[in-house]
């Protein structure tokens, strides 16, 4: 992973980013490596809500991450560190049509 980082990095890229939601247990190694900015995950994005939003457990309000299979989904992996994980609901297709069109 480092010599595709640097690689990355000597062909100019101005920043590192990825569009898979399970790339986000990857973030925190990859950031240490890269001299770029990195995201590699929408996941990301819940620093910034979980930030701006009020999810205090006294709120009662949460945010809502939905995907194809919610039951291959990681918490502790995949939520950014800092971001309440109680604050946080998965909801997953795998039960409706759309996810067992998708073969869960």
């Amino acid at each position: 992973m480092k010599e595709t980082v640097l690689n990355l990095e000597k062909s100019g890229v101005c920043r590192i980013p990825a569009d898979v939601g399970y790339f986000q247990a990857f973030q925190e190694n990859i950031c240490q490596m890269a001299s770029v900015p990195v995201v590699l995950s929408s996941l990301q994005q819940l620093s910034f809500v979980s930030a701006v939003y009020d999810v205090r457990p006294i709120s009662k309000n949460k945010i809502l991450v939905m995907m194809a299979n919610s039951k291959s989904f990681d918490m502790n992996k995949l939520i950014p560190p800092g971001v309440d994980k109680d604050s946080i609901k998965i909801v997953g297709a795998e039960n409706g049509k759309f996810g067992q069109a998708m073969g869960h």
